[in-house]
């Protein structure tokens, strides 16, 4: 018996060694899979950080989109009344022009009647007398203003295209602005 019991202590010995073994190579591989939960929790966690600044960036590109809107529709709101005022300026400065060579054309009829009644008057009371220098005189007199009323309207034009083009800068430059906010967003996506 003693002979069968070496032989069944052998076999429980070495059925318990194999046991052993297993439960070493188990408990690597428990190890191994605990290391391999650590590294997957830590990359989940890094991706909830990752998905919170994803859904921060997105607020805040929803913010500046909504800013972006109103800031455009300011300077469309700006623009149309800049337009309009330059409109009403522009019709304006027209209806004064038109006045004005209302009037140069009614002086100058005004003055051409005078100027043929006085040269009439002249030849009725000094027939005899030349008349000739004072009309020329007189022409000189009325070239000269009309040189001046139309260097008067000269300027008017340049004062009203100068106004103009600032209008049309001022215009440019906030188109200008209104794109640069929406510009860096779209650099910053």
């Amino acid at each position: 018996m003693a002979a069968g019991d070496a032989a069944k202590a052998a076999a429980v010995l070495h059925a318990v060694k194999e046991l052993d073994e297993e439960a070493s190579m188990r408990n690597e591989e428990v190890i191994g899979l605990h290391d391999e939960l650590e590294k997957v929790q830590l990359e989940r966690d890094m991706l909830a950080t990752d998905n919170e600044k994803l859904k921060f960036r997105v607020q805040q590109l929803e913010t500046h989109q909504s800013d972006n809107i109103l800031l455009k529709a300011k300077l469309e709101q700006y623009e149309d009344c800049g337009i309009d005022h330059a409109d009403k300026s522009i019709r304006q400065r027209d209806s004064v022009i038109a006045e004005l060579m209302m009037r140069l054309q009614t002086m100058m009829k005004t003055i051409h009647t005078e100027r043929d009644q006085h040269l009439q008057r002249r030849q009725i009371i000094f027939s005899n007398v030349n008349v000739t220098e004072s009309m020329e005189v007189d022409l000189r007199k009325t070239r000269a203003s009309l040189r001046e009323a139309e260097a008067t309207m000269e300027q008017m034009k340049l004062d009203h295209h100068r106004k103009e083009l600032e209008w049309i800068r001022q215009v440019e430059r906030l188109q200008r602005r209104s794109e640069g906010p929406s510009s860096e967003m779209e650099s910053d996506g």
